[in-house]
């Protein structure tokens, strides 16, 4: 019985991993989910199967910096905002998105099927909201730590 429930260190460990991978994970989420190529009102930039090797590879580059910088774009902002929200709304707002993301988790990793929309996710986005929720907190340790709140 003992095995199945987690360690203080397992948690801390945890919410260090987190804080390397976080980003990454959720640049990588994006683009999974989204289309490998570019597309900003009428224009479209993707990897032509015509080309040669280096023009392919060259396109991948392009495309793949592109979206992942995007992503970390949004990342940032989105943990900025909820980081200046948290500060205004009196650490109510970071137990709730922890609380979110922990479920939305454990909704899509064991029934997937009882949400339709979550069935077009891709399965790493509930991993990536696990790891999403162990950053929050470190970042709430962090915060508490400090003393900005």
């Amino acid at each position: 019985m003992a095995d199945v429930m987690p360690k203080i260190s397992d948690i801390k460990n945890l919410k260090d991993l987190s804080k390397v991978i976080v980003l990454p994970l959720l640049c990588a989420c994006y683009l999974l989910q989204s289309d490998f190529n570019i597309h900003v009102g009428d224009f479209l930039f993707m990897v032509s199967k015509n080309a040669t090797l280096n023009i392919q590879i060259t396109q991948v580059v392009i495309v793949f910096t592109c979206k992942a910088l995007w992503a970390a774009i949004i990342s940032i902002s989105a943990y900025l905002a909820v980081i200046y929200a948290n500060i205004f709304i009196h650490r109510l707002i970071l137990p709730t998105i922890v609380l979110l993301l922990l479920t939305l988790g454990f909704s899509g990793i064991f029934s997937p099927e009882k949400i339709p929309l979550l069935l077009n996710l891709g399965s790493v986005w509930f991993y990536a909201s696990f790891v999403v929720a162990f950053f929050l907190l470190a970042m709430q340790d962090e915060i508490d730590n400090v003393g900005l709140i």
